[in-house]
């Protein structure tokens, strides 16, 4: 089949596999780029969370302790944990 198409016409079937191969490689790197992406940002907001739980903890502890008062404590981790940035982005 090869040996019936002209040199040009053998020229643009490699050239358009070529292309193909390419998009196909592309295509596999958009989506691990993707994948890498989601990873990181489930891990930040998991970090956040986290961060967010000790902050509680602490405030509890301290209401327990009777070193603050419930109110107090509630309105002091609400703007600590509003206040996190990770990334210079706000949660």
């Amino acid at each position: 089949m090869l040996s019936q198409l002209s040199v040009k016409a053998k020229l643009l079937l490699l050239l358009l596999l070529a292309l193909v191969g390419m998009l196909i490689i592309s295509g596999l790197g958009m989506m691990t780029e993707r994948e890498t992406l989601l990873n990181e940002r489930q891990n930040k907001v998991r970090n956040i969370v986290e961060t967010s739980i000790g902050i509680l903890s602490y405030y509890e502890a301290e209401v327990k302790a009777g070193r603050m008062s419930l109110p107090a404590a509630q309105n002091a981790a609400k703007n600590a944990i509003s206040a996190m940035r990770y990334d210079g982005n706000a949660l």
